[in-house]
């Protein structure tokens, strides 16, 4: 399974969400050694963080 890292590395300090891919820097440093199964669970909330984070486009 391909990294979603988008090589836009910089962890958030508030949320500890990458900015690029919105993973937790341990989820960043695990993931090549992760089993599929959690780097799909991770892929999974990576899009509820997106969503979470996003700008409110109504505005």
């Amino acid at each position: 399974m391909n990294s979603p890292c988008i090589s836009i590395c910089v962890i958030d300090a508030e949320t500890g969400y990458c900015h690029g891919c919105f993973r937790t820097i341990d989820e960043i440093s695990h993931w090549a050694t992760l089993p599929d199964a959690d780097r799909s669970q991770i892929i999974y909330q990576l899009e509820h963080r997106r969503q979470e984070l996003a700008p409110d486009s109504n505005s």
